[in-house]
């Protein structure tokens, strides 16, 4: 695999740039945007049944509720958010600010909160994002968000998925085979509560199932 050590260790989640960002010392940060380059870079040649393969052949991440995707639209949550954030000067809006950003008006306070947090949170699993909590919790973009906000549309979505194994349940349901919803649920149980196991699977299988269609598009993976 013609992949540095470095860029496995930010696929497999034991590398996150979004902890690294939040160093506010210049010169630690241009060192990031240039170590985002060459992961980028890397991530980007290499097939989609690589990294499959070396996700199987490690080992997985905590798993735990904080890390597990809860969001009503992957979009919203990746492609838009990251874009918002550029058009509006990352200048490190609220959840609130965020999710009326992302719904438009109409909706209550408490709602936007929830939405901005889910979104947000889905963003800084993939490493788009950094959230900060001095007092009241604010998101930026990651210098890896900048990159990849660049990008056309559809390099975006192929990026997304090769990132979505930086997802420690996402990583155990690829190692385990674990693809259908009854058996994603059963999982889920083992690390939330009945309900909320419930609420998250769609999300899950949304996730696995844009993998299994790039899978496909691939005439080199041999499972």
């Amino acid at each position: 695999m013609a992949i540095s050590q470095t860029s496995c260790k930010f696929i497999l989640n034991d590398i996150k740039i979004s902890e690294l960002e939040n160093n506010i010392n210049e010169e630690i940060n241009n060192s990031i945007f240039s170590l985002c380059e060459t992961i980028f870079n890397e991530v980007k040649d290499t097939a989609l049944y690589e990294i499959i393969e070396l996700v199987k052949s490690q080992s997985i991440n905590e798993i735990n509720s904080a890390n597990i995707p809860q969001f009503s639209s992957f979009a919203n949550g990746t492609i838009s958010l990251i874009e918002k954030l550029r058009m509006a000067g990352n200048y490190g809006p609220t959840f609130s600010d965020l999710g009326e950003q992302l719904l438009g008006p109409g909706k209550k306070k408490g709602a936007y909160i929830k939405y901005g947090e889910n979104h947000a949170k889905l963003a800084q699993l993939y490493d788009l994002v950094y959230i900060t909590k001095n007092g009241v919790s604010r998101v930026y973009l990651t210098s890896f968000g900048r990159i990849i906000e660049k990008l056309d549309i559809t390099e975006q979505k192929e990026l997304l998925i090769k990132l979505s194994f930086k997802i420690p349940i996402i990583q155990k349901c690829k190692k385990d085979d674990i693809q259908d919803a009854y058996k994603v649920e059963e999982l889920l149980k083992e690390y939330l509560s009945e309900t909320t196991a419930l609420r998250r699977k769609s999300n899950v299988l949304n996730i696995l199932k844009n993998i299994e269609i790039n899978i496909g598009k691939e005439e080199r993976y041999e499972p």
